[in-house]
């Protein structure tokens, strides 16, 4: 009787913990993926969200059904705002999925998900170099995500599965008693819409300093984004990875579906532009444009019904904007030379929906009929800003010069494709 009693004991005392856990998880809400509460000084500020948000942001669009999505990496994460451009004027709910690191078997695999899960409508894409990079395969997506075709049972599987890291891993539990711990703005990391918070990021590259904050993007995307070989070798199919063939299918399931689908290329920094031509990765650059191109036509004919591709990379009013030198001197337009201003996304937002605003407009959406005098202007606007900035251009070559002399030592020994 004793050994039953203690055995019952121990059961209880067990579901007790676990029923607090379940109700802690769910009230605090750390990923804010239930949003029961939402108040200020209890759980409104979602601190330790970022680690956790491959997790998060597949549920919240399963829970929200969001009609508008923004899917990308970080360059989406940080700079496409989800409000207050023409893109929401219809008023209909949007969210930001941008993931860090995001690569195109990511944006394929989430918006499959988008798809299985919800009604989506329209939806905005970033593509560039990085994403394309075929010697950085990162595999399948690490959590549960929807499948068309998915069946009930497989369903219930997902999302039970899914339910029990939201509601009991040691992790996200760690992750509500620090919400409750840090309910201040400065750990306001991020908006309820999935975008990152404008303001939060502000405040850290002031504190870092543009200077800084632009070298160590310049120096990262060279030395291991682009690509990580030692001979600096750029491939869009190596390994398996065929990153045209994972492109061409995530047109065929907007096609397919009748989603609204608008790609766009970046509008890097006029110096890490200069930084990846000195290393010998611009001609890959034209020739992305050019194969993404090529495969929307294969996809949906040269009339290119319900898709856009957009450029608004360049030596544009905006990408030569000068990097602030003196700390508490902010940018407009960019926090590091690789990541763009939600204002600045607002204005690309505005051209790409049909009503731009932009003071000094730019951007070209790309068609069979203007690739060739487009890539043309876009090579004559960098010769004028090389002619303008000769000192500035040989220190970038200089750095892009010694990072790959560190390469060519320290380099991933890249085999055949």
């Amino acid at each position: 009787m004793r050994f039953r009693s203690y055995f019952a004991a121990v059961l209880g005392s067990l579901a007790a913990l676990l029923a607090g856990v379940l109700l802690l998880n769910w009230l605090v809400d750390p990923l804010d993926v239930y949003r029961v509460l939402r108040n200020d000084g209890f759980n409104r500020v979602k601190p330790s969200y970022t680690p956790y948000a491959r997790l998060a942001k597949p549920s919240q669009v399963e829970r929200g059904n969001y009609p508008r999505l923004a899917i990308g990496s970080s360059r989406v994460l940080m700079g496409i705002p989800m409000q207050g451009s023409a893109w929401a004027a219809d008023g209909s709910a949007g969210f930001n999925m941008g993931l860090n690191g995001a690569d195109l078997r990511t944006v394929r695999e989430l918006l499959e998900h988008a798809i299985a899960v919800g009604e989506v409508k329209s939806v905005v894409i970033s593509v560039d170099l990085f994403m394309f990079n075929a010697w950085l395969d990162s595999g399948h997506y690490p959590y549960p995500l929807a499948r068309l075709g998915e069946t009930d049972g497989e369903r219930f599987v997902r999302q039970r599965d899914t339910a029990m890291r939201l509601l009991f891993s040691p992790g996200v539990t760690l992750a509500s008693i620090d919400t409750l711990r840090k309910q201040k703005d400065k750990y306001d990391k991020l908006l309820p819409d999935g975008s990152a918070n404008p303001a939060h990021e502000l405040r850290q590259v002031l504190a870092d300093g543009y200077e800084t904050r632009f070298r160590q993007f310049e120096d990262r995307l060279l030395r291991t984004g682009w690509s990580p070989c030692r001979d600096n070798r750029y491939a869009f199919a190596a390994r398996n990875n065929d990153t045209m063939a994972l492109f061409r299918e995530i047109l065929q399931l907007a096609h397919d579906h009748h989603i609204e689908v608008k790609f766009f290329i970046s509008p890097l920094h006029a110096r890490l532009l200069e930084m990846m031509d000195a290393s010998g990765l611009g001609d890959d650059y034209e020739a992305m444009k050019r194969n993404l191109l090529a495969a929307i036509v294969a996809v949906y004919g040269e009339a290119m019904p319900g898709v856009a591709l957009w450029d608004f990379s360049g030596y544009h009013h905006y990408g030569v904007e000068p990097v602030p030198q003196q700390p508490g001197v902010a940018m407009q337009w960019y926090s590091d030379a690789s990541h763009f201003s939600q204002a600045l996304g607002k204005l690309m937002l505005d051209a790409m929906f049909g009503a731009p605003t932009a003071a000094y407009p730019f951007g070209v959406q790309l068609t069979p009929a203007n690739i060739d005098a487009h890539l043309q202007a876009w090579r004559e606007r960098q010769a004028a800003f090389r002619a303008a900035n000769p000192a500035l251009l040989a220190e970038l070559q200089q750095r892009t010069a010694a990072v790959l002399r560190d390469k060519q030592a320290n380099g991933s020994a890249c085999g055949g494709l």
